[in-house]
């Protein structure tokens, strides 16, 4: 199988991390984000005869976002899969009355509009190209609120990711698809931000997931379109 061009964010921390690495171990290219210059930078170090490519910018950022397209799509082309990942979690240690205002902003901002202005920007040069697959990264929270206990922003964001996805899903022509991907409870910082250290531990690596669910989602296809899928 000749190797895919992907588009995954929040590249620099766990399973954003892992997915672009597994990716571009099994050869296939990555035109990867996240907002830390540093871990960016060493990204390509690692990476600079891989053919991959990663970008430091704030996807909340429409500028930087539509810079970036403009950018990738110029000096590669239309993405096999679109994978939007990165997200944050809010603060899980107080109510949502007590939540910091700035910080809710945030987390729509990253987890709601960043997650939009991918779509927006690359998805037509997709449907140009007449192929392609949009993965947007969900949660259990975003499918059942149990447990869900003092992360409202998060987990409101990610019950948009779902209907966003579902309407998305019936938009776009065959044979693009659109689907959420669930990953389950993976011991990542984001997780560490809601549960106990010892709670985070006893869970899957990103490394271990990205094994199982890299081939999955290389897979994907138009019969998929419209799903909630899950790998755990």
């Amino acid at each position: 199988m000749a190797g895919k061009l992907i588009v995954i964010t929040g590249v620099t921390k766990g399973i954003g991390r892992s997915m672009a690495e597994w990716f571009i171990k099994n050869g296939h290219r990555v035109l990867g984000c996240a907002r830390s210059k540093d871990e960016i930078s060493e990204l390509n170090q690692k990476y600079r005869h891989k053919k991959s490519n990663f970008t430091a910018l704030d996807i909340s950022n429409r500028t930087e976002v539509e810079s970036w397209s403009v950018e990738c799509l110029s000096e590669f082309s239309s993405p096999d899969i679109l994978i939007n990942n990165a997200a944050i979690g809010g603060n899980a240690k107080v109510k949502t009355w007590e939540h910091s205002l700035d910080l809710f902003d945030s987390v729509m901002d990253v987890n709601i509009k960043g997650s939009n202005y991918l779509v927006y920007h690359f998805l037509p040069s997709m449907i140009d190209a007449k192929k392609g697959a949009v993965i947007n990264i969900g949660s259990a929270w975003g499918r059942s609120a149990e447990s869900s206990k003092n992360v409202s922003a998060y987990c409101s964001s990610k019950w948009w990711m779902e209907g966003y996805s579902a309407s998305l899903a019936q938009e776009i022509p065959k044979p693009l698809t659109c689907v959420t991907l669930d990953p389950g409870h993976i011991d990542t910082p984001l997780l560490r931000t809601c549960f106990s250290d010892r709670f985070c531990s006893e869970k899957q690596s990103p490394e271990t997931w990205a094994n199982k669910a890299c081939p999955f989602i290389l897979s994907i296809d138009t019969t998929h379109n419209g799903q909630q899928l899950t790998i755990l």
